[in-house]
C-alpha cells in the first residue's frame, strides 16, 4: 500500500476509534486493528501517535469550522430586508443547534478533541486556530445581519463575536448532556435577548 493511501486508512480509523469509543481509547493499536494493519506498518506512515494524532485533530476541526460557517453563511444568506435582527439571529442558532442534534456523537468527539488537543502543547495552536475562525466567521454574519436591518452594535463587532461563540459553545454542550429540545428553545431564546441587548437602530441606514 503506498505510503499516502496508508496515511488516509491510518487517519480514518483513528477518526471512527474517536467517534465510536472516545480519544482515551484510541491507541496505536487501536488504530491499526481498525484500519486493519500490522503494528508495524504503522511506523511506516507516521513517526509517532503524536503526530497522527496531530492530523487526526487538524482534519476534525478544519471540517468543523467549515460546518459551522456553512451553518452562519446559510443565515447570512437571509439578509434580503424581508426579516429582522432576531428572526437572523434565530435563524443562525437553530441552524447550528440543528447540526448539533443531527450527529451528538460527532460533536462529542469534537468536545474530546478540544481537551485533547489543550493538553498537548504540539496541539494547542490548532484549537487556537479554529476559534479564531469561529470568530471570523461570527463577525461576519454580525455585520451582514446589521447592515441588513439597519441596525448598529453598540459594542465592537470583533468582541460580540466571540461573546455569540461563546454562547454557541453553552447550547452545544446543554444539549448534549440533556437532549431537550424545550430546554435547548428556551437557552436559545436567551441567548437571541442576550446579544440583542448590544444592538440599536441606525440612524444613518
Amino acid at each position: 500500500m503506498p505510503v499516502a493511501e496508508r496515511r488516509q486508512a491510518l487517519l480514518d480509523a483513528a477518526t471512527t476509534v474517536i467517534a465510536r469509543d472516545g480519544v482515551r481509547a484510541a491507541s496505536t493499536r487501536a488504530i491499526v486493528r481498525e484500519a486493519g494493519m500490522s503494528l508495524a506498518s504503522f511506523h511506516y506512515a507516521f513517526e509517532s501517535h503524536t503526530e497522527l494524532m496531530r492530523h487526526v485533530v487538524e482534519r476534525v476541526l478544519v471540517d468543523e469550522v467549515h460546518s459551522v460557517t456553512e451553518v452562519l453563511a446559510g443565515a447570512a444568506e437571509l439578509t434580503d430586508g424581508q426579516v429582522t435582527l432576531p428572526e437572523l439571529l434565530g435563524a443562525a442558532l437553530d441552524g447550528f443547534v440543528a447540526a448539533v442534534e443531527a450527529d451528538p456523537a460527532r460533536e462529542q468527539a469534537i468536545l474530546e478533541l478540544h481537551q485533547y488537543a489543550l493538553r498537548e502543547p504540539e496541539l494547542a495552536d490548532l484549537v487556537r486556530a479554529e476559534y479564531e475562525a469561529y470568530d471570523e466567521a461570527a463577525a461576519g454574519v454580525l455585520t451582514a445581519a446589521a447592515a441588513a436591518t439597519g441596525t448598529r452594535w453598540t459594542r465592537p463587532v470583533e468582541e460580540l463575536a466571540r461573546y455569540v461563540v461563546t454562547l454557541t459553545d453553552g447550547l452545544t454542550t446543554s444539549w448534549l448532556s440533556f437532549r431537550d429540545p424545550e430546554r435547548i428553545s428556551a437557552a436559545r431564546e436567551y441567548a437571541v435577548a442576550g446579544i440583542l441587548q448590544f444592538s440599536e437602530p441606525d440612524p444613518d441606514a
